[in-house]
């Protein structure tokens, strides 16, 4: 369960805004029996006894935050700023020490938690963390009675949930000031909604402007320096038991160098995690900054499309001809042999495709469904590189898995894909009179791809997809 902390700020954007610490210290108290009841619900509802054994034996639960960047915006503080670092260390303070003492109060009542029922109360009272996250009289109740919890404290980034009441998500800085969000939960497949901060619009609409103010947007994950961001992670790690998931947003300019030094700066700093995503990264983020890095991506795709299918319109599909130069390959499939014949326009545009099988196995109705359907993307001015991107992206066949000896590939779409890339080559020499040399003498370079997701095998050469 998480703390909306946004909600505690009393009259808030403006000179008087302030926390309400007595609320707060209420709620918390409040969380930490609701978890435990709920702990007790669940228990024997675990799918396996070891689940139910940990759950009863170590009663952990997870108290949370969320909501903190807007916080900071109500509070009228930069995030990342000396003044939000006092601010995040004292209320970091009272949450750890309010939690604490209430799980004292329930051990009192229930008794300790059983992993703790061996150890003498001094243990925990002499306990480093304990000692610098407690008041005196909390410490003389853990003394007393012990505490009823493992662990008390952990930050997720509780993205769905803070989305869902609109708040900020965990201990994150807000990602931009307006943003794309990618979701697959609400339809059958990605959508994206163009997503304006709730939070600035209420700002802007109290002080009747319409600038936003240069602290706020200094403030947002997108321009925030990453040694503050490390900064504000390591003074709540000091006062969270467990951990906090969090994500540092970096441009894309960030250098290797850069990605180092945070986490070689978040290991100084004493995280117990930290999670980089850099901007344009080859794996696309669920939020993706609607003022810059979106538009560029969509048109920058948009631009090499048009300029790859640029003699077709929209529908059309350039007639067959007989007028076209093939090159043959036989491959090895899982279900026995299959040969592949490519045919070329006098350009060197790929043009048509002819599959078959062998005397054994394979799915010849199959085959020529997928040849059909290929000749067609390519006389629909479709690249042959995105041709062999799709066929890379089948998944696994477990014929492939049981037959020893198969040409490379993990099904017959993924072979004919390398096969494909293998006949693109020999198309090249042919056409433009260059001697490409063989595997074994060959440079491992890439092969003229467009696509952002090739990468070439260091060792055999082959295409390399990133899935996952």
């Amino acid at each position: 369960g998480s703390i909306n902390f946004s909600e505690y700020v009393l009259d808030p954007f403006t000179d008087n805004a302030r926390f309400d610490e007595a609320s707060f210290i209420c709620d918390v108290q409040t969380c930490v029996k609701a978890l435990n009841d709920c702990l007790d619900e669940s228990i024997d509802l675990h799918a396996l006894q070891a689940q139910k054994d940990a759950a009863r034996y170590y009663r952990a639960i997870g108290l949370g935050i969320m909501g903190l960047a807007n916080t900071a915006i109500k509070l009228r503080l930069e995030y990342g700023s000396e003044e939000f670092i006092k601010f995040i260390d004292k209320i970091g303070f009272i949450l750890i020490d309010t939690a604490l003492m209430q799980s004292a109060l329930l051990a009192k009542e229930h008794g300790k938690a059983p992993i703790l029922k061996n150890y003498k109360n001094t243990v925990l009272t002499s306990n480093p963390f304990i000692k610098a996250n407690t008041t005196v009289s909390t410490r003389k109740l853990i003394s007393k009675y012990g505490l009823y919890n493992s662990q008390l404290l952990t930050t997720a980034p509780t993205g769905s949930i803070s989305t869902m009441i609109n708040t900020s998500g965990g201990a994150e800085p807000l990602y931009d000031v307006s943003y794309d969000r990618t979701t697959q939960s609400l339809h059958d497949k990605e959508v994206s909604y163009i997503v304006n901060e709730k939070i600035i619009e209420q700002y802007l609409e109290l002080h009747k402007t319409k600038t936003i103010p240069a602290w706020i947007k200094k403030s947002t994950a997108m321009n925030l320096d990453y040694s503050k961001r490390i900064l504000v992670q390591a003074t709540l790690q000091k006062h969270i038991d467990n951990a906090i998931s969090s994500t540092i947003n970096l441009p894309e300019s960030t250098t290797v160098e850069d990605i180092m030094n945070a986490y070689i700066l978040s290991w100084e700093a004493g995280l117990k995690g930290v999670t980089v995503f850099r901007r344009n990264c080859r794996r696309i983020g669920i939020l993706n900054s609607k003022s810059t890095a979106k538009i560029e991506d969509i048109s920058k795709k948009e631009k090499e499309e048009k300029e790859d299918d640029a003699s077709l319109k929209w529908g059309d599909i350039l007639k067959s001809s007989d007028d076209l130069i093939g090159f043959k390959k036989k491959l090895n499939t899982g279900c026995g042999s299959l040969h592949v014949q490519a045919f070329f326009d006098k350009q060197g545009n790929f043009r048509e495709i002819y599959l078959r099988k062998g005397s054994n196995g394979g799915c010849n109705s199959f085959m020529v469904g997928l040849s059909r359907m290929i000749s067609l993307a390519a006389r629909a001015g479709i690249s042959l590189d995105k041709i062999v991107d799709q066929l890379h992206s089948t998944i696994v066949c477990p014929s492939y898995i049981k037959r020893a000896y198969t040409s490379a590939g993990t099904s017959c779409p993924n072979a004919l894909g390398h096969a494909l890339v293998e006949i693109k080559e020999q198309a090249q020499s042919h056409f433009t009179g260059e001697v490409v040399k063989s595997k074994k003498q060959k440079k491992i370079e890439p092969i003229e791809d467009n696509t952002e997701n090739t990468l070439k095998c260091p060792k055999c050469g082959a295409s390399m997809y990133i899935q996952e």
